[in-house]
């Protein structure tokens, strides 16, 4: 079958210190998507961990881009995903990890979409998303799976930025209800991390579209948006297809560019790192 498709791709890396997303990007594989690397636990005066001169996000980032680079066409979306995620186990067991310690293992968030026998098939966790519009109108999209975890620690830290007046204290201060929640939610009750732990593929998100009934679909990382705007999904889808049928994806991030330089409170870092790719099926 003959698909044409419009590509568009678009990387700021704001003013984050560390640059931890990844672009996917396999028009070969018909393979597109993105990735948001986390770190493991850590304070903003210490930093997060350093492997090999780089941030445990940031290696585990490169795995993950690098498997999909690797693998060979006509590789289902899922078994390039586990793989790896065994990859990164073996990165994380090789630094004397504890891989039932959710809260200390880097890993990524990821929105990636494969299209494959007149499907497209999406997989998405944390607060990587995927939106999409129907040639007859409809939105759809995925989940901030972490949304009701980063409300409340978004309050937790202006209480404590409040009464501190000090980030890093404040951070501190939060440190051990940070570990906790992380652990227990993490691949189990509350939101997906691909991380080398078997939590993953019960906890990701899965959504199968028939391709032939897909106008646009926008694959991307959540610092091309608000936090505030994950909040209602369906408003979310409704805002990212308006924007991007407006200018593409920088009509996206400039508008949250503009929004983030009045207010970037709860953010390490004023404007946000953000990777995007958009399908247009023409």
């Amino acid at each position: 079958m003959s698909i044409n498709i419009k590509k568009q791709v678009i990387y700021d890396p704001g003013s984050a210190k560390f640059q931890e997303d990844e672009l996917i990007y396999c028009p070969d594989k018909m393979i597109f998507g993105v990735l948001d690397g986390v770190s493991g636990l850590y304070t903003p005066k210490i930093g997060p961990a350093i492997y090999n001169g780089l941030s445990g996000a940031q290696n585990v980032a490169k795995i993950v881009s690098n498997v999909f680079s690797d693998a060979p066409n006509g590789i289902k979306l899922e078994g390039i995903l586990k793989t790896a995620n065994l990859a990164v186990r073996k990165f994380c067991l090789s630094k004397n990890l504890d891989l039932s310690h959710s809260e200390s293992l880097p890993a990524v968030d990821f929105a990636v979409a494969q299209i494959i026998s007149n499907k497209i098939n999406i997989f998405s966790t944390g607060d990587c998303f995927a939106v999409w519009q129907k040639w007859n109108g409809t939105l759809g999209f995925t989940k901030n799976q972490g949304y009701k975890y980063d409300l409340t620690l978004e309050k937790k830290i202006k209480q404590m930025l409040k009464k501190y007046n000090d980030r890093d204290r404040a951070w501190r201060e939060l440190l051990p209800w940070i570990s906790s929640q992380r652990r227990i939610l993490i691949n189990n009750k509350g939101f997906a991390m691909l991380n080398g732990q078997d939590g993953l593929y019960t906890s990701w998100q899965h959504v199968v579209l028939e391709l032939a009934s897909i106008k646009y679909l926008v694959l991307f990382t959540d610092g091309m948006v608000l936090f505030s705007d994950t909040k209602h999904e369906r408003l979310l889808a409704q805002k990212i297809i308006r924007l991007y049928k407006k200018g593409g994806l920088m009509s996206i991030l400039n508008n949250t560019r503009k929004a983030e330089a009045q207010d970037r409170e709860f953010s390490h870092s004023k404007f946000s790192e953000a990777t995007a790719v958009a399908l247009d099926f023409v």
